[in-house]
């Protein structure tokens, strides 16, 4: 099962979208689901009330001869978005655990380099997705990092001080840094 919370720090109510999409690691499958919500002042709200994880059909986990839960293979994704600028304000993702027992498919990884900013999607959801640079004498900032990437949600990256450098990636199922810059993963 599956609750979602939101914390909202400010002084006055939010309103957001929250949105929620489940990818299965071993097919096509999605499921999405969207809640207008409100985030109480200065306090955690129960967004969703405790449900059952979405699942493909039960006819794919008896072909894949499965004995645990239908959702052993299921990545969620929250969203906090806001209705008017369609800012996201939040997002997190569940993956399920343990990891060990997960064959993490081949995300598909791209990331297109434009200067200082990186746009990154993937047709699979990733876990961990870490950028590194390995060449020149300065280091880079970057604006976010390690991150979990899901299919429809690219990411926007600035890496202040790249200067043309060769951008490397790891990732959980692929830990060994590659190059990566502008190019499929």
């Amino acid at each position: 099962t599956l609750e979602i919370w939101g914390t909202n720090s400010a002084l006055r109510p939010v309103k957001a979208t929250l949105e929620v999409v489940c990818f299965d690691l071993e097919s096509d499958w999605t499921h999405r689901t969207s809640h207008t919500v409100i985030l109480l002042p200065n306090q955690s709200t129960e967004l969703l009330a405790p449900f059952d994880c979405p699942c493909p059909p039960i006819q794919d986990a008896q072909a894949r001869n499965v004995t645990l839960t239908n959702s052993y293979s299921v990545v969620v994704q929250a969203r906090l978005v806001d209705p008017d600028t369609e800012t996201v304000l939040a997002r997190y993702c569940d993956w399920p655990q343990p990891y060990r027992f997960l064959d993490f498919p081949d995300p598909e990884l791209r990331v297109a380099v434009e200067g200082e900013q990186l746009t990154v999607t993937v047709t699979k959801p990733v876990k961990a997705l870490v950028f590194s640079v390995y060449d020149g004498d300065s280091e880079v900032v970057w604006s976010d990092n390690t991150l979990d990437v899901v299919p429809g949600d690219p990411r926007v990256i600035v890496a202040a001080g790249l200067d043309s450098r060769s951008i490397r990636a790891a990732h959980v199922g692929r830990e060994r840094a590659e190059n990566i810059s502008g190019h499929q993963h």
